[in-house]
């Protein structure tokens, strides 16, 4: 869905900027929760690539190990990309997540 939004980003800025008057103060999507959301996307791409790789009936442990070992490097090395370089609301919706 998120993936969807970024993808019709100019055709939901456009309706913003048309319906302005509809919508109350903080209510629209601002540059920042564009960026915000692409991030997030990008965050979460490696999972749905892992689930894929792990879902099934043929899989092993030693196969959702080693996914489970690489999702952990994954959340750590954003967790200290985001810490250097994030907005603190994205840092704390990082940590809480």
């Amino acid at each position: 869905m998120l993936r969807t939004a970024l993808q019709l980003r100019k055709a939901i800025t456009r309706y913003q900027e048309v319906n302005f008057r509809d919508f109350d103060d903080g209510d629209s999507i601002s540059p920042a929760d564009w960026a915000a959301l692409a991030g997030v996307v990008n965050f979460f791409q490696p999972f749905e690539q892992v689930i894929r790789e792990v879902e099934g009936d043929r899989t092993t442990l030693d196969n959702v190990l080693v996914t489970m070992d690489f999702l952990v490097a994954h959340y750590k090395a954003a967790h200290v990309s985001v810490s250097h370089s994030a907005s603190e609301y994205q840092l704390t919706c990082l940590l809480n997540s």
